[in-house]
């Protein structure tokens, strides 16, 4: 087929993708085009004469992929520069038939291939490509168009080179760092110097728009510059999930922070926006957003450029020099000043400019907030304080600040959602700075004003969300869906940061704001009128001031927030602060006591009390019966358990005594009471003594146990939260009436359970005797997850009891997984939380029962309803549910350190066997699953590899299979590192089986898919890091497994490599690459003659050396 044939079929096809009739044809040709042999002369063609975009696409796309594919094959040194040398002409070509994107396609293939010959060539080759680019903006007979996109060539060049964001080309990771590191080392400061002549040379065309994109591409290339990786780790690992972070290396410097860079920016920014002000046509130019997405990348700048306070020093420089994060901060600041000293004056005028000026103010906003984020609230400050008549007194910078942000929250609350972007920007930064552990210390004279200033944000902030809380009591939209609750508590916690920074000021503003909800309220039901109002406002400012006042429970012991004990120490407000507005709650609390009793209370304002009640409770609520925490001396006058506290505790005990029963159904109300409110009460030894004598907790047991038709209808979370509170309460003593409580509650769920276990099945299956059994069993789980010393033998014996009943109730219950999945929990906590405390006999016992759970699972009778329907929709996932639960159950088997290791293994073993013919690969695509799957395999090949040796010759294959299959698993580095440890404990087992004469049942001669059981597993490691995986990670965790594999025979196994690595190439030259590196694995095996500590590390480099060599060789056939 000739060119012009080719160029038509393509074209047609291009067109045809848009019908959905042609599609799949279309597509067939593309893809067949994209990978025809050879292609470069019709790609070629099609570029030179195609006016299609899609066209030239695809050619650009099928030259990439087949130069990758044939490099080593087809292209040799000639012809590999000569396509390079034509991508880069192709890329600067002033054609106006050839679309941006085919350009970027083109320069991204442009860098791709020189990447890939970067490593044949030498430093003059290298000098020539990259010179032939740069040369190209400084010859007077190249066009505006060319000089461009000569820059934004060298922007895909850079992209390509840097690790983080390269493209994927089959090769090592380490090959991509060298390339990274020669660039870096011999090529980028000179690549630096070229951008910041190129920009600064053409600024002020810019600002005319007579610069034709080049001082655009310039700032582009400076950012992809400063977005470099210029550490040392070659981990291999991306940092996706990583935020940004700029660290030029210390050579950039003088580039970056030295005058004329410092010069030139001002001169430009100043131009830009006397510009953008006065011309919309500059508003559509992509200058202002490349100038700005630069001076982000500056803002984030961190690291070595800067030099120390001693090397500072030794050069002469002051604190505030160029050199120094002081001296960048106040450039950054003297860069924003333009724009900041337009947003002077009143609302309106701010309103006005932000609105007309949006991208440059928000870029402005980002800037500030990025500094926040990067640089620490000492380094902000002693740059507003350093004397420059060049920028504002440091304390009128922050009031203009404060003012500006205060203007941009009451213009939003007007409607105007262009401030909106920039309001959250600034709200970052201010809390950001009053994150800050020693705020005081770190802004010196500025403390006072930044105070004033962020008392005000606080208040600006409180008042626009009770004015949208107000708005939004009577609309049904919802701004944050699906996750409502993560925004609310961020948008909480940074409010709170804010607060706590100012608290003199913004504490009596919140007690202020509360109670004047609380009199409109009781105005409100007074007069009859909506409630509603008022209501949601005293939600939130509940909810705002437990937030101020404590930090969460969860994890470490809570602690007073150091920036309020500060405030408060410092400005003496003991009386008056954090004491007055807890008090102001604990006073809402009796009221709203008051109100459930009478009949009258929201559950909503109920369910909140619950929330800010508890989250106070954590930290300050019985200071001197918890462990010791630094701050909460200053309140134990007040809520220590001999003045306010005991009553306090009371009052929380009366308000779920009366909540529970009041609001019937009501489970988001009865989990906070739980949670939240009780849950803070019981986690200390101190704390359960007040609590356990407190009445209105024994009548809340005594409530809970009664059968009343307000307890039945309680969820069953509910159920399993009351019955661990309960236990948990009176877990640590040894009077005789606690120990009653728990055998008392234990023996009513266990009646229950037996009760439904003799239930006949249309009984059984009736709804409310459901609801019944499952209330039971999570009853039973609440209780379970308690134990210590004291009650483990109550909780046990009444649980023991019940076995027989729980698994009659499994086996009449395979169609309410609700029941099921509850029980399976029920095993693995009683395992997980009892083992430990249990004899021989005992725990025979209960693993004998655990195993009966796993075997009635594993039973077609169960599970044929799930089968039947198929691995879909809710049956799948309970399934899934089901097996996490099992092998959750199986592992907490295996800590059961007290217990016989010969019951462990057996059960475990038993259990594991149930499981295998269960598991499916659908199943196995579910990471949680996955990883406790292989990590279980994993631990028990580690500890108890002779017992696994002697499985029946069945399940010894399905062992080995599942390990397989895990080995096969990309993309997740726990199944990755658990199976690769299990291959090294088998390989192991059995090089000392073989060592000391006892194969003990490893069964030598079993066959695995054809081949013997070590060879099965090797052979699927080879495949993995020879032909798949493209970092060096399983190279890694491979190293171990491999050597204990080759040390049973060193000449089979390397032998093996090369057999398997040979298939894959042709040529005589690769094939004695693979033949080199295999014979260099064999020597180093037998040099070492043993497989000890050091051999192994003596084995990894030459092991990773090796593979990598062939893998180069293999994948680039």
């Amino acid at each position: 087929m000739d060119h012009s044939t080719v160029l038509r079929v393509i074209e047609g096809a291009c067109r045809d993708l848009q019908d959905p009739s042609q599609h799949v044809v279309a597509e067939k040709t593309l893809q067949e085009f994209r990978s025809s042999p050879q292609p470069y002369d019709a790609c070629k063609y099609i570029l030179e004469n195609s006016k299609d975009t899609a066209a030239q696409f695809q050619a650009v796309t099928a030259l990439r992929d087949a130069s990758i594919r044939e490099w080593d094959t087809v292209l040799n040194g000639e012809t590999r520069f000569a396509l390079i040398q034509y991508l880069m002409s192709m890329c600067v070509q002033d054609r106006a038939d050839m679309s941006a994107v085919v350009i970027r396609q083109l320069g991204a293939c442009a860098g791709t291939l020189m990447k890939r010959i970067w490593g044949d060539l030498n430093s003059n080759d290298k000098e020539s490509i990259l010179g032939q680019i740069a040369q190209i903006t400084s010859e007077q007979q190249s066009s505006p168009v060319a000089k461009c996109r000569a820059v934004e060539l060298m922007v895909a060049v850079i992209v390509e080179f840097n690790p983080e964001t390269a493209g994927e080309m089959g090769l090592p990771w380490e090959y991509h760092y060298q390339c990274k590191n020669d660039l870096e080392k011999n090529f980028l400061p000179k690549i630096l110097n070229w951008a910041l002549a190129c920009a600064q040379s053409t600024h002020k065309l810019a600002v005319l728009g007579q610069d034709m994109g080049l001082c655009s591409a310039s700032l582009s290339l400076l950012s992809a510059l400063l977005a470099w990786d210029s550490s040392q780790n070659e981990n291999r690992m991306r940092r996706r999930d990583i935020n940004m972070q700029v660290r030029p290396p210390e050579s950039w410097r003088e580039a970056l922070l030295g005058q004329p860079g410092y010069g030139w920016r001002l001169e430009f920014l100043n131009d830009l926006v006397s510009a953008f002000c006065r011309s919309s046509a500059l508003r559509e130019s992509p200058i202002m957003f490349t100038f700005l997405q630069l001076t982000n990348n500056l803002a984030l700048m961190q690291g070595a450029i800067f030099l120390d306070e001693g090397r500072r020093a030794s050069l002469g420089l002051g604190p505030s020099s160029m050199s120094s994060s002081v001296g960048h901060i106040r450039h950054l600041l003297k860069l924003c000043l333009p724009i900041l000293m337009q947003l002077e004056g009143n609302i309106a005028s701010i309103s006005s400019y932000v609105s007309a000026n949006r991208d440059l103010v928000l870029g402005m906003c980002r800037i500030f907030a990025l500094v926040a984020t990067t640089h620490p609230l000492k380094k902000f400050a002693e740059a507003l304080m350093e004397d420059n008549i060049d920028l504002p007194d440091g304390n009128l910078m922050l009031i203009n600040l404060g003012s500006i942000t205060n203007a941009m929250v009451y213009d939003i609350q007007r409607g105007n959602d262009a401030c909106e972007e920039c309001l959250e920007l600034l709200v970052e930064m201010w809390t950001e700075y009053s994150s800050d552990f020693d705020l005081h210390g770190h802004l010196g004279p500025l403390y006072e004003q930044f105070c004033q200033c962020t008392s005000s944000v606080f208040n600006a902030l409180k008042d626009k969300e009770l004015y949208e809380v107000s708005r939004d009591v009577y609309s049904d939209e919802q701004d944050y869906e699906g996750d409502e609750e993560a925004y609310s508590d961020s948008l909480f916690s940074g409010l709170a940061a804010i607060g706590r920074s100012s608290c003199q000021y913004s504490i009596p503003a919140l007690i202020e704001s509360f109670e004047t909800s609380i009199h409109h309220l009781q105005q409100s039901v007074s007069n009859g009128s909506d409630p509603s109002v008022p209501l949601e406002k005293i939600c939130w400012l509940l909810r705002m001031i437990s937030f101020v006042l404590a930090d969460s429970g969860d994890g470490e012991t809570p602690q007073v927030p150091q920036n309020l004990i500060d405030t408060i120490l410092r400005h003496n407000l003991r009386e008056n602060a954090v004491i007055k507005v807890s008090s102001s709650m604990i006073m809402f609390g009796m009221d709203v006591k008051g109100a459930i009793e009478s009949g009258i209370a929201s559950s909503r304002l109920v369910e909140e009390l619950c929330k800010a009640l508890g989250r106070w409770s954590e930290t300050y609520l019985l200071p001197d019966c918890k462990d010791a925490a630094p701050g909460l001396e200053w309140t134990e006058f007040v809520f220590s358990s001999n003045k306010e506290g005991t009553p306090i505790v009371n009052l929380f005990c009366e308000l779920a005594l009366l909540s529970l029963p009041k609001y019937p159904g009501d489970r988001a109300l009865h989990l906070a009471i739980c949670h939240n409110l009780l849950k803070p009460l019981v986690k200390y030894k101190g704390l359960r003594t007040v609590v356990s004598q407190c009445s209105a907790w024994k009548n809340l047991i005594h409530l809970y146990v009664s059968e009343s038709t307000e307890m039945k209808l309680l969820d069953a979370e509910v159920h399993f939260e009351i019955a661990n509170l309960i236990c948990t309460c009176y877990s640590t003593s040894t009077d005789n009436q606690a120990m009653q409580y728990i055998r008392d509650l234990v023996a009513w769920h266990g009646n229950k359970l037996i009760s439904s276990a003799s239930m006949k099945k249309d009984a059984f299956n009736r709804p409310e005797n459901i609801s019944y059994t499952v209330n039971a069993l999570s009853g039973f789980r609440g209780a379970a997850r308690c134990s210590s010393s004291t009650c483990h033998e109550i909780i046990m014996l009444g649980m023991s009891q019940c076995f027989p009943a729980i698994l009659q109730i499994l086996k009449q219950s395979k169609e309410h997984r609700n029941i099921y999945n509850t029980i399976l929990d029920l095993a693995a906590d009683i395992v997980e939380y009892h083992s430990a405390f249990l004899n021989d006999s005992s725990s025979m016992h209960l693993f004998t029962w655990a195993i009966e759970i796993i075997q009635v699972h594993s039973s077609d009778k169960i599970n044929f309803s799930i089968k039947s329907a198929g691995l879909v929709g809710d049956h799948f996932e309970d399934e899934c549910e089901a097996l996490v639960s099992l092998i959750r159950l199986l592992t907490q088997i295996t800590g059961a350190e007290t217990c016989r290791h010969e019951d462990i293994v057996a059960a475990v073993l038993t259990g594991i066997q149930a499981i295998i013919p269960l598991l499916t690969v659908e199943h196995l695509k579910l990471p949680p699953l996955r990883q406790s799957f292989f990590h279980l395999l994993a631990y028990m090949m580690e500890v108890y590899a002779s017992h696994v040796a002697k499985l029946p010759p069945d399940s010894f294959i399905s062992f080995l299979q599942a390990i397989a299959f895990g080995l096969k698993v990309e993309d997740d580095s726990e199944t990755s590192s658990a199976v690769f440890e299990a291959v090294a404990a088998f390989s192991k087992f059995s090089l000392s089986s073989r060592l000391h004469g006892d194969v003990a049942g490893m069964s030598e001669n079993i066959l695995i898919e054809g081949k013997h059981a070590l060879v099965f597993l090797y052979d699927i490691i080879l495949a993995r890091i020879v032909f798949e995986d493209a970092g060096v990670g399983s190279i890694d965790l491979a190293s171990e497994p491999v050597l204990y594999i080759m040390a049973h025979d060193a000449a089979f196994y390397s032998e093996y490599i090369r057999h398997k690595s040979l298939h894959a190439v042709q040529n005589q030259q690769s094939q004695e690459q693979i033949s080199s590196a295999c014979d260099d694995l064999k020597s180093c095996v037998l040099q070492n003659a043993s497989v000890d500590r050091n051999a192994r590390q003596r084995f990894l480099p030459v092991f990773r050396s090796c593979i990598i060599k062939i893998r180069r060789v293999v994948r680039t056939q």
